[in-house]
């Protein structure tokens, strides 16, 4: 039988374990060594050097079972897709764990139920688990785009065979490949993409603008979260302007020329209140969201799913301003804990089961987030939309790396407050900010 579980509190239940196997450390010591060992903890900072990833390092082998003792596998996923009635996309997936147990009598689903942040997250779960109880850890588990890349740092997660060759094909969104890859190993499974859109009321905009001189022109504001790790507004601005995000060298970079006219946008939009100065008080997508439907802005920069996924009806989407049209993209993968283990051939036949075609289309226009292939998004019963989001995504780049938004992202989001502002100009901003790269 399927089993979900909702883990509310796994940091306490690991201490609680760990302190069986070793009585001299206390409570507070194994938080500290589970958060200084993985890497994790809540302020930790990236590092500043190239950090590598390990594919070979060797995962912790579990014992075998016997074979008269049933297989249960265990998948780890984000509140989202929580199998729960109220929750579409979380029916839908639990429809298909039934349609595979029925198909394999011998295995057995348990789902657990992870945050996506805070101190019981998949990624704080996953080093939690994998330090104090590695054999609970999971076979496979939901992963986004970022948390990938620190997992793979951490060899909290362990490469598959590649299917590059796969996603070359015309059928794969571009991006598909680099989404799901770290260092040029793939780490994931491409399950779902999120392609960065700009949202607007249907009844007050007829034809969305197509460019960052047509939002100007307009003179309407448009809502962003300055505060993203991810830069997105300087960044969209940055990539229409054909700058680039790293050098031959894989190091981040800024391109004066693209930054000139990225924070002259930004000024010019701050000065007809187009970029208003209440936008530095938005401190997360939601607070974005929440003003947008409130009428404060016209428009909105927001991920694909959050549109999706709670919009009005008089909201729609249309790619990102800009000639030509560049925004970034997260997902969300499917990735493996133990490629070594018992398990592992039954955890992929698991992923390859929710990864067919018919299911995937279902599943993903119900959870608000598209397919990375072509012909999967093609079979959504909302064609309007579909196409609308195969625009936005076909020009897409996956999100930097952590490092990159560390570095240069940071840097993007504090001359584009300080412009917001009206604190200094586009060319003392340039200046500063390829100093302040420079330093880091």
């Amino acid at each position: 039988m399927l089993t979900v579980v909702q883990s509310k509190n796994l940091l306490v239940k690991v201490i609680l374990l760990s302190l069986l196997f070793t009585v001299s450390i206390t409570g507070c010591e194994v938080v500290r060594q589970i958060e200084s060992g993985f890497g994790i903890g809540q302020n930790q900072p990236l590092p500043t050097a190239s950090p590598t990833v390990e594919p070979t390092l060797a995962p912790i082998d579990i014992p075998p079972l016997q074979d008269d003792e049933s297989k249960t596998l265990m998948l780890w996923v984000p509140p989202q897709f929580e199998p729960v009635e109220n929750n579409p996309a979380g029916m839908v997936l639990l429809t298909r764990l039934h349609a595979f147990e029925d198909a394999h009598p011998d295995l057995k689903v348990e789902v657990r139920v992870k945050s996506i942040s805070g101190e019981s997250s998949l990624l704080n779960s996953l080093a939690a688990t994998a330090y104090a109880a590695p054999e609970a850890l999971p076979g496979l588990i939901l992963l986004n785009r970022p948390d990938m890349e620190t997992a793979a740092l951490k060899s909290l997660i362990f490469p598959i065979p590649s299917r590059a060759a796969e996603y070359n094909s015309p059928d794969w969104f571009p991006f598909t490949e680099n989404l799901v890859s770290f260092q040029g190993v793939q780490f994931g499974l491409p399950l779902f993409a999120d392609p960065l859109v700009m949202a607007y009321s249907t009844q007050t905009v007829a034809f969305p603008p197509e460019t960052w001189q047509e939002i100007l022109n307009q003179q309407n504001a448009m809502v962003v979260d300055l505060n993203d790790q991810a830069a997105l507004l300087p960044y969209t601005i940055y990539l229409s302007a054909n700058g680039e995000i790293t050098n031959d060298k894989g190091e981040p970079t800024l391109d004066p020329d693209a930054l000139t006219r990225t924070y002259q946008t930004i000024y010019t939009g701050a000065s007809s209140n187009v970029f208003p100065t209440w936008l530095v008080d938005l401190q997360s997508a939601d607070d974005v969201w929440n003003a947008f439907l409130h009428g404060q802005g016209t428009y909105a920069l927001v991920w694909a799913s959050q549109a999706l996924r709670s919009s009005p009806n008089n909201v729609s989407i249309a790619p990102v301003p800009g000639d030509p049209s560049i925004g970034f993209v997260n997902g969300w993968m499917f990735c493996i804990t133990n490629p070594t283990g018992d398990y592992s051939r039954y955890d992929m036949m698991l992923a390859d089961f929710l990864l067919e075609t018919g299911f995937l289309a279902q599943w993903s226009e119900s959870a608000g987030y598209i397919p990375a292939q072509r012909t999967v998004l093609a079979e959504w019963h909302n064609q309007e939309m579909a196409a609308m989001l195969d625009a936005a995504a076909e020009q897409s780049v996956v999100i930097p790396s952590n490092q990159i938004l560390q570095q240069a992202g940071s840097i993007l989001n504090r001359y584009s407050i300080s412009l917001i502002r009206q604190q200094t100009s586009p060319m003392q901003a340039v200046l500063d900010s390829l100093d302040a790269l420079e330093v880091k």
